[in-house]
């Protein structure tokens, strides 16, 4: 509530202590116990492929992307956002339920050409970054 989180995205995150039990089936071992938020990515269909957890305290590292489908297209937020209209897409998941018609990278690897032809590409605001300072250099060198 804090955080002005838009109450229709209250159920679409949760909170867990048992990350371990979710990675499980993507064949990863980690550890529980730590607080997290969980993000949950859905594809077009409504179907879940991935999942992301932010720590609610100072445990490293303070996200975690966990796919269990490796040929989905990362990106959170596929299912409610119009590819046909002019959309943005956002580097984290949070910043993206702030902004109408938005994905998030969740990161900033990039996007594939299914999204490019009508997508703002919106980095955090690091401008000292020189990676960040590349990231804008490619995107913009791709259209």
């Amino acid at each position: 509530m804090g955080r002005k989180i838009p109450e229709e995205f209250f159920d679409k995150l949760y909170y867990t202590e048992k990350l371990d039990q979710l990675a499980k089936p993507a064949g990863h071992k980690l550890p529980g116990g730590a607080p997290k938020l969980i993000i949950p990515f859905f594809n077009e269909s409504g179907e879940m492929f991935a999942l992301q957890s932010r720590a609610l305290d100072a445990e490293e590292p303070r996200y975690l992307t966990i796919i269990y489908n490796e040929d989905e297209t990362k990106l959170y937020g596929r299912e409610r956002v119009d590819i046909e209209q002019p959309f943005y897409c956002c580097e984290g998941p949070l910043d993206s339920i702030f902004v109408k018609n938005c994905v998030a990278m969740a990161g900033s690897s990039g996007i594939d050409n299914k999204y490019k032809h009508s997508a703002t590409i919106i980095l955090d605001n690091e401008p000292r970054n020189r990676a960040v300072v590349e990231k804008y250099k490619k995107y913009i060198q791709d259209g």
